[in-house]
C-alpha cells in the first residue's frame, strides 16, 4: 500500500469575507441540492461547526479547497463571512487534499475522478497520483474510466446520486449509447451491480437484435434463466446432518469472503488498516483455527 498523504497544518484561522476567496476549484464539486439544503438547515440551527480550508498563494486570493457546500449554505442564509483555516501546499498536494479532507463524508466517484483528472493534467502519472492519495493505481484507473468511457448523461446521474457507482462500472464495456439504454433497464428493474454485470455480458453475447430486445424488456427473466441453481441446494446426500450443517456454513463463509474481496478491490486507506489491525488479526487466527479443525480435505485424510 502506498504511504498516506501528510496531514495539512493550519497556519492560522480567521473570519474571511466569502467574496475574498477564490472558488474556482468548485468546478470539481457537484453536491446534490438536497445536501446543501440539509447543511443550510444545520448551520442555521448550530452555526459554523468547522472551518473552511483554503490554500495561501504568493499572489491573488486564497484558493478554497474544502467547504464549497458551506459557502453555498452560508450565502443562502445571507451570511457574508465564514471562519477559514489557511495552509500552504503545492498545487498537487492541494488537489489531493480535496479528496483526503472528504474521506469521512465522501466525495462522489465522479468528483474524485474530476480531481484525479486535474492531477494527471498537472503532470503526474497514474502511479504517482495513487501514491499521493495512498491508493493503488488500479483505483486511479477505475475513477478515470468513469470520465473517459461513461456516457455524459450517466456522469450527471452519478453526480446527483441517481446511479450506483458499481452499476456504472459494469456499464463501461458498452458503447455510450447502449450504456444509457441498459442503465434505464437496470433502474427500471432495480438491478444491483452483479446483476448488471451479468446482464451486460448477456447483451454483448446476444446473437441478434431480437435477443437483445428480449433482454431489455424482460431483464429479470433473462437473468433467472442464465443463473444455475444455488450451490447450497446441491448438498451431497451422503453427508451426515452435522456435515450438511457445516456445508451450509462453509457456503455462507465463501459468499461473505467473495463480497469482502469485491469491496476491497479499491484498496484500503492506510489509516483504516491500522484501526482494523485487531479485527484483521482475529480473522486470520480464526481462519487458521477452522482450517486446522477441518483438516486438509484430502480423501485419504493426509
Amino acid at each position: 500500500m502506498a504511504p498516506s498523504m501528510p496531514r495539512p497544518t493550519f497556519i492560522r484561522l480567521e473570519p474571511v469575507a466569502l467574496d475574498e476567496l477564490d472558488l474556482e476549484l468548485g468546478r470539481l464539486r457537484c453536491p446534490p441540492p438536497s445536501r446543501v439544503e440539509a447543511l443550510r438547515l444545520d448551520m442555521g440551527r448550530n452555526g459554523q461547526l468547522s472551518p473552511l480550508v483554503a490554500r495561501l498563494r504568493s499572489t491573488g486570493p486564497a484558493e478554497l479547497l474544502d467547504g464549497f457546500k458551506r459557502v453555498r449554505a452560508a450565502r443562502a442564509l445571507g451570511w457574508t463571512t465564514l471562519e477559514v483555516g489557511y495552509l500552504e501546499a503545492s498545487t498537487s498536494l492541494a488537489l489531493a487534499l480535496m479528496i483526503s479532507l472528504n474521506r469521512r463524508f465522501g466525495l462522489s466517484h465522479v468528483e474524485e475522478a474530476l480531481v484525479i483528472r486535474e492531477l494527471v493534467a498537472s503532470g503526474l502519472t497514474g502511479v504517482e497520483v495513487g501514491q499521493l492519495l495512498g491508493r493503488h493505481k488500479s483505483w486511479v484507473s477505475r475513477r478515470l474510466g468513469l470520465l473517459e468511457r461513461l456516457a455524459p448523461e450517466l456522469q450527471e446521474d452519478l453526480k446527483l446520486g441517481l446511479l450506483d457507482p458499481g452499476v456504472a462500472r459494469r456499464l463501461l464495456p458498452l458503447p455510450r449509447g447502449n450504456q444509457v439504454e441498459l442503465a434505464a433497464v437496470v433502474r427500471r428493474a432495480e438491478l444491483g451491480a452483479r446483476q448488471t454485470e451479468t446482464l451486460v455480458g448477456l447483451w454483448r453475447r446476444a446473437p441478434s437484435e431480437e435477443a437483445r430486445r428480449y433482454l431489455t424488456t424482460h431483464p429479470k427473466e433473462a437473468l433467472a434463466a442464465s443463473n444455475p441453481p444455488a450451490t447450497e441446494a446441491l448438498v451431497d446426500p451422503r453427508l451426515s446432518s452435522r456435515g450438511q450443517w457445516v456445508h451450509g456454513r462453509l457456503h455462507q463463509a465463501l459468499q461473505a469472503m467473495s463480497r469482502l474481496g469485491e469491496a476491497l478491490r479499491d484498496g484500503l486507506p492506510p489509516e483504516d488498516r491500522g484501526l482494523l489491525a485487531e479485527a484483521i488479526g482475529d480473522l486470520k487466527h480464526r481462519m487458521k483455527e477452522v482450517t486446522s479443525l477441518l483438516g486438509s480435505g484430502d480423501a485419504d485424510g493426509s
